[in-house]
């Protein structure tokens, strides 16, 4: 399993675009591919086309309450699942 983190302060400087970019290569290339959209604007999961939601599901995952498995979206792509932005990370 390879695991890739975009991580920066600064917005804006194509974290989004470049993780949306290598996970529909990646799942084009036939990989099972995850994108853990983080950021509390969820840019990303509007990009793949699944909906941020209030649930605290980042903190259920971390704290072990919630598998990948069934936090996971699957998109319209094939291999491309996402877990969308949790807007309660913004409080």
């Amino acid at each position: 399993m390879v695991t890739l983190a975009f991580y920066n302060l600064k917005g804006g400087v194509g974290k989004t675009a470049s993780t949306i970019n290598l996970a529909y290569l990646s799942a084009k290339a036939g990989y099972n591919t995850l994108v853990w959209d983080l950021d509390p604007q969820g840019s990303a999961s509007f990009y793949l086309g699944a909906e941020a939601q209030m649930k605290n599901e980042s903190k259920k995952l971390l704290s072990n309450e919630l598998s990948l498995a069934e936090a996971a979206i699957p998109t319209a792509y094939p291999n491309l699942s996402v877990i969308p932005a949790d807007l309660s990370a913004r409080n």
